[in-house]
């Protein structure tokens, strides 16, 4: 069946925000970092230099201001001047220091800001917190994979990041319970606190997203009328210091720039549009925004500054996170590790859906249900508590309307459900228009650790021919992609009885370690019993460690690693089962340069005039969560360290199966001599034959050919001139 709507790989990057700031701390900090904390002293100017990370020009020093902002009218109309500072709106200025962390404090400033507006409570959340739930250069160990996004260290950001953090249901933590740090540091896993329902964002919504270009009056009166209604909004800017107009850094523009991508992000918090153009290079008219930043109350004019209307940036990848929530829900699901980026990009109509297995024994309830919405689209989301997404019989109707920007948006319900359930999105795009949605896809780039799910989420170009999303051809490339869906439930307890547990959240701590958050109440712990079952349901709680910590409401559970594989734990209590699903993956890891790892094979290089061994092997590489075992090219088990290891044996793990390459090992008996220069010979004079295995041990120089450069190389080796290589 021909496809009606078009894949577009990358068809939109988000920006990417990079710290603008490569900072030496200044004597008076140096100094201050020595105090004791009875000692009373106000921090000092942190940068003593300050350098672009996208420019040779080095940034001035850092003066601090005490004039620059005038006092402007309370107003809640879209009169000239707003200032949700004055408002009461705005949370304390924050400093990233040198880190590439300015997503994460627009984001959370923006957050923080709406909960004000929405009368919750003046909040100071973690940016830390995000950061470490997010990005897995974060960590000192192997086990620290508890983020998906892969950066440098620390550094660098995308909008969608943060989206993930509030729609995945890592909960929140506040900034005592993890304080920022002031300069790189990698924790351990055992350092990361698990998060917790403080907050809860409804909806999220990116407008103009890289839309290189100066601000329409259309997009300034969108986020003003935003500003007004949320209190502040996330956005990004190219930040060149050399680019404000005045020493003091009130005022600033980019609008030639090098670059058309965006590289730091920052907040919107107002405008004003009696500012003269004369303030800024190469304006064409008045006004400007009010920007919130992360570089300190002692940057500009206590941390605020002035960009042009003209500015090239501001009026781009402007986010907002609207809805902020005190909701607390016992159970989160979710189709996807991460928020994706707008990867579809259709003309007419396009279906997804995700299959949700039940996470409790006992009767929840949804509560709310979050999708993806876009552009110039009517949307339908529906619910299939049989899970027959081919019958359009069976789906409940739960919302219908019209959307005009990329983003989440969600549904609040009371729907009970009793087994697993489905939620359908259908999108339509208006006339002459076309659209896209967030959708996760692995790209083996940014999101490498993640595994996409089979036979679980599906599209469709009309509702009744479904296609999985795990397989999509684009051409002759398969990618595999997730919707980004989500719902929310509560258990629904015994109304004659006030007794409960649950589990709220499963995190991976590290390869053969998780933790478990769980809501109790009015119970006996002493009486919780605790199971352990593999896919086969066979009861294999004897591998696990489990330890309660009930202060914390956690549950840490480690395995011995010797299996792999898909658990399910099972807390019981009296009468009251639940269980929840969770995954340890085996992983086996070389530990020196002469061992590499591919998808399905394990390349091994031999000294010269020694053999490859089991031990060699054993010693070689790093194995957890699996036992594992080695068979010659006859199907013999290998198991003494003496016993040979040579090209075209086969490691075996619980769940997959490894091919062995000797480096030069042409023979398979893992050695390289004359003999495998012989049957290199041989083969290239079509006189035998080699097996994959065998050509590509063979092939000495790595370019893929075998030829008599293979053979020189191999005569170099016994000759102890050369080295073989990878």
């Amino acid at each position: 069946m021909k496809k009606t709507f078009l894949i577009l790989i990358l068809f939109l990057s988000f920006t990417k925000c990079y710290a603008l700031e490569k900072c030496t701390p200044s004597k008076d900090y140096k100094e201050y970092e020595k105090l004791n904390n009875k000692e009373l002293y106000e921090e000092p100017i942190y940068c003593n230099e300050i350098k672009n990370n996208t420019s040779k020009n080095s940034f001035n020093t850092r003066i601090q201001l005490k004039n620059g902002f005038g006092k402007i009218s309370l107003s809640t109309t879209l009169s000239d001047k707003y200032n949700a500072l004055e408002e009461g709106y705005i949370t304390g200025i924050k400093n990233q220091y040198s880190l590439g962390t300015c997503w994460a404090f627009s984001a959370i400033s923006s957050v923080e800001s709406n909960a004000l507006k929405n009368k919750l409570d003046s909040y100071d959340f973690s940016e830390a917190h995000m950061i470490y739930s997010l990005i897995s250069g974060g960590y000192k160990d192997e086990a620290g994979k508890v983020g998906k996004y892969k950066t440098e260290n620390l550094n660098g950001g995308q909008i969608n990041y943060a989206a993930t953090y509030y729609f995945n249901g890592l909960g929140q933590l506040n900034e005592e319970e993890m304080p920022y740090p002031k300069t790189y540091k990698t924790i351990t896993i055992d350092e990361y606190i698990p998060g917790r329902d403080i907050i809860s964002i409804e909806k999220f919504e990116i407008n103009n997203v890289n839309d290189y270009g100066k601000c329409t009056n259309n997009e300034i009166e969108i986020i003003k009328s935003k500003l007004i209604e949320y209190g502040a909004v996330q956005a990004t800017m190219y930040m060149d210091e050399n680019l404000f107009k005045d020493s003091n850094k009130n005022y600033y523009i980019s609008t030639n720039s090098n670059s058309t991508n965006a590289n730091h992000g920052i907040s919107i918090i107002g405008w004003d549009d009696t500012i003269n153009k004369s303030n800024f290079k190469d304006a064409t008219r008045d006004g400007a925004w009010l920007i919130k930043n992360s570089w300190g109350n002692n940057w500009s004019n206590d941390g605020l500054f002035y960009i042009s209307y003209d500015d090239n940036f501001i009026c781009k990848n402007v986010a907002s996170y609207i809805g902020a929530s005190t909701d607390k829900f016992n159970y989160k699901y979710k189709s996807a590790d991460l928020v994706g980026l707008p990867i579809f990009y259709f003309s007419n109509s396009f279906y997804t859906s995700a299959k949700f297995t039940k996470q409790s024994e006992n009767e929840e309830e949804i509560k709310r249900i979050s999708f993806p919405t876009g552009e110039n689209i009517t949307y339908k989301v529906y619910l299939s508590k049989n899970n027959t997404i081919n019958d359009k019989n069976d789906w409940i109707l739960l919302k219908e309307g019209h959307s005009n920007a990329l983003g989440i948006d969600s549904i609040n319900l009371n729907e009970k459900i009793n087994n697993d359930f489905t939620i359908i999105t259908e999108y339509k795009v208006d006339t002459g228009k076309n659209s896209s949605i967030l959708t996760l896809c692995n790209d083996k780039k940014d999101t490498e650790d993640i595994n996409i799910s089979k036979n679980t989420n599906y599209y469709s170009n009309n509702g009744t021919q479904w296609y999985d999303m795990e397989s999509i051809k684009i051409g002759d490339e398969k990618i595999s992609c997730e919707p980004n869906i989500y719902a929310y439930t509560n258990l629904i307890e015994n109304e004659d009885e006030n007794i409960s547990i649950s589990i709220s959240s499963i995190s991976k701590i590290d390869n053969n370690t998780i933790n478990v958050l769980i809501n109790k109440n009015d119970i006996n712990i002493d009486n919780i019993i605790y199971s352990i079952n593999d896919s086969t349901n066979r009861d294999v709680t004897n591998h696990f460690t489990i330890t309660p910590s009930y202060d914390k409401n956690i549950i840490t559970i480690k395995n011995d690693n010797q299996i792999s594989g898909v658990f399910t734990l099972k807390l019981q209590y009296e009468d009251l089962i639940i269980s929840r699903d969770f995954t340890l993956d085996e992983i086996i890891k070389s530990l020196n340069s002469k061992t590499r790892i591919n998808v399905d094979t394990i390349i091994l290089i031999v000294d010269k005039d020694k053999t490859y061994n089991y031990k060699n092997l054993i010693d070689s590489i790093s194995i957890s969560n699996t036992t594992i075992k080695i068979y010659d090219v006859n199907n013999n088990i290998i198991n003494q360290d003496t016993s040979t290891i040579g090209t075209d044996y086969i490691l075996t793990t619980n769940n997959k199966n490894y091919k062995l390459i000797v480096k030069g090992d042409a023979t398979q008996d893992g050695t390289v001599n004359s003999a495998d220069l012989l049957k290199i010979v041989k083969y290239l004079k079509g006189s035998n034959q080699l097996s994959k295995g065998q050509q590509i041990a063979s092939d000495c120089t790595n370019d893929s050919i075998i030829n008599s450069a293979d053979l020189l190389k191999i005569v170099k080796y016994l000759k102890g001139t050369s080295n073989i290589t990878m």
